[in-house]
């Protein structure tokens, strides 16, 4: 992924939707913290997401795959 960059308003929902093999799942993986990104970085609310906990990030995030 290259220069990917969006917001998600606070209490509202987004889908990441898009062709097999377009990086959904590895982009959900990452905001998840599952691995991490190699370069630039992934904030919630502000504050990037190795900065949370598992349990604090998944109470500002949810996800279904």
């Amino acid at each position: 992924m290259k220069k990917l960059n969006f917001a998600i308003p606070e209490r509202k929902t987004a889908a990441i939707v898009g062709p097999s093999g377009s990086r959904k799942t590895t982009l959900r993986r990452r905001i998840a913290r599952f691995y991490d990104v190699s370069q630039g970085s992934i904030t919630v609310v502000g504050i990037k997401v190795r900065k949370f906990t598992c349990d604090s990030l998944l109470k500002n995030i949810s996800m279904v795959f």
